[in-house]
């Protein structure tokens, strides 16, 4: 199976938010964990430096991969199917979509 190419796209300035701007507040924009380690930096505990993607970075990578439409695809397939019968194919589809480097970064 041949790699697929993803074009380079410019991430827009709020695709990540860095732990020391988020509070509990920002649970919808980044999820509880994000949302939380940045709690954890406010209280001076000693959390590494770092981001999360935010939920619409996130949603959007996966519709410009084309994700999004696939597993829609396929859980209407599924309605007619047993889940394992659905779930392989939808795990090898998102892989495929996944560009070289968040491939990498999963199998590590």
């Amino acid at each position: 199976m041949s790699e697929p190419t993803v074009a380079p796209v410019a991430a827009p300035a709020d695709a990540v938010a860095w732990f020391s701007d988020l509070t509990r507040a920002d649970v919808p924009r980044v999820g509880g964990k994000g949302a939380n380690l940045g709690e954890l930096v406010h209280a001076g505990l000693p959390v590494p430096p770092g981001f999360v993607v935010t939920a619409d970075a996130y949603l959007s990578a996966m519709q410009r991969g084309g994700v999004r439409e696939a597993l829609a695809s396929l859980s209407c397939s599924a309605m007619s199917r047993n889940r394992s019968a659905v779930s392989t194919p939808a795990r090898s589809g998102i892989s495929a979509r996944l560009s070289p480097a968040a491939r990498y970064w999963r199998r590590s």
